[in-house]
């Protein structure tokens, strides 16, 4: 009984490092579930640094979504990326990105477009 306390406390210990550990989204523009003009650009906001490593853009009835490139190379925490022309619609942004400890994650941001920004 006792060596096994011994090996549960470190483990339990470590559960608050490794839940801080992945790569989250906090902000993003446009924003979720937001309804507007079009905008210029993507931004992206995470809790850590990170590499963006996949961005794809798919408006409702698409059958294929539109990759987003090119990516910024640089592993930060605020990435912002210029984006394509986008026609009135609803839309899926899609994000896949790689946190300093290796693990990759993703999300998704879905938003309407009420007309083309300028």
């Amino acid at each position: 009984m006792f060596m096994r306390k011994l090996i549960l406390i470190p483990m339990f210990c470590m559960l608050p490092i490794l839940a801080h550990a992945h790569a989250h989204l906090l902000r993003s523009v446009p924003v979720a579930q937001s309804t507007g003009i079009a905008p210029d650009q993507i931004t992206l906001e995470f809790n850590e640094a990170a590499r963006l490593t996949a961005l794809t853009l798919t408006q409702d009835g698409a059958k294929e979504a539109q990759k987003i490139t090119p990516l910024p190379t640089e592993v930060q925490q605020v990435f912002h990326i210029k984006a394509p022309t986008l026609k009135p619609g609803s839309y899926i942004l899609t994000w896949h990105a790689m946190g300093d400890d290796g693990h990759l994650t993703s999300g998704t941001v879905r938003f309407t477009v009420t007309a083309q920004g300028t």
